[in-house]
This record gives structure tokens, sequence and C-alpha cells, in this order.
């Protein structure tokens, strides 16, 4: 049976159709209502609660540490997809987080490698340090790395056992 909710002769159900409020409104709804006689009330979802920019500035725990020690992992927070990795196999102390995309061909970056202290992309080799900047392009050695080469970078922590991220 469904609980009747305090204060209303209104009955909360579990809206399991997908169904939307109405042609103007083509987000589902949060909450599907049923008045005592069995007629549908809808209230509208909120917006998007993934794509707040107050969530982005809290620290949430992302991986284990002891997963990172196997190499680069990918990770999706608040619908941004992150690779973690340790610059180091004993830097636990230390972790790192960046968007999981090469700026070269969009290659995931988690698939890549850490070699000293950097991760390389397992399609061209680019590499990139920490904080997501592109330091070094096997096709060109000595040129100079443009902004548009580098990648985004996130605060990363180690604490608790875990690699915290803030967006």
């Amino acid at each position: 049976a469904t609980p009747a909710v305090a204060g209303s002769n209104l009955q909360r159900s579990c809206d399991t159709t997908g169904g939307h409020a109405g042609p103007a409104d083509r987000r589902p709804p949060l909450l599907r209502w049923r008045t005592g006689t069995g007629a549908a009330m809808s209230a509208p979802a909120p917006p998007d609660v993934l794509s707040s920019p107050v969530l982005r500035d809290f620290w949430y725990p992302v991986a284990p540490l002891s997963r990172l020690a196997q190499g680069p992992m990918s990770a999706t927070l608040l619908g941004e997809s992150l690779v973690l990795w340790l610059p180091t196999p004993t830097s636990a102390d230390a972790p790192a987080a960046a968007q999981d995309r090469c700026s070269h061909r969009r290659a995931p970056l988690s698939l890549g490698v850490v070699t000293d202290r950097r991760l390389r992309c397992a399609q061209h080799g680019w590499a990139f340090a920490a904080d997501g900047r592109c330091v070094y392009r096997p096709q060109f050695p000595t040129a100079s790395i443009p902004a548009s080469c580098h990648v985004r970078g996130f605060a990363c922590r180690a604490r608790y056992g875990y690699a915290w991220v803030c967006l």
C-alpha cells in the first residue's frame, strides 16, 4: 500500500513509467501524486542537480588509494570524466586528477601509463603533469607547447585511504 502524505488526502506513488507532466514540460516528474480518487498530479523535476556550480566546490572521495597504486583509472564525478593516478608508485600522499581525454585526439588518458611522474597517453605518447599541463609531445620534442594542448587538472588530495577530488 502507498503511504498517505501527512496533512493531506494525497498519496505518494512511484512513477515507473517515466511519464511527463505535460507536453510543454519534457522533464520527468520528480514525484507523481495520486489523489484519493486516483487522479494523477505531477510535480516538475528540479533542474539538473549535477550541473549545479555549488556542488563543484566540495571535496568528494573518488577512489581508494590502493586501486590507484595499480595504475591510472577513470572515474566520473558530477558528470565530469576524470582520470586519477599516482605520479610515483610510492606517492600515495599525492594523487593527481585531470580530464580523462587527451587534448590531441581525445583518447582516454585512463588507458595510459605513468612514466617519470607524468601520465602518458596510450595513443600518441603525449605526457601530462599532475596539474593537467602537457609537458611532452614526441612529435615535436623541442617545440614549445601551446596552452591548447593542456587538459583541465583538478585539486586532488589523499585522505583516509581515498583520493578526494574537488572540481
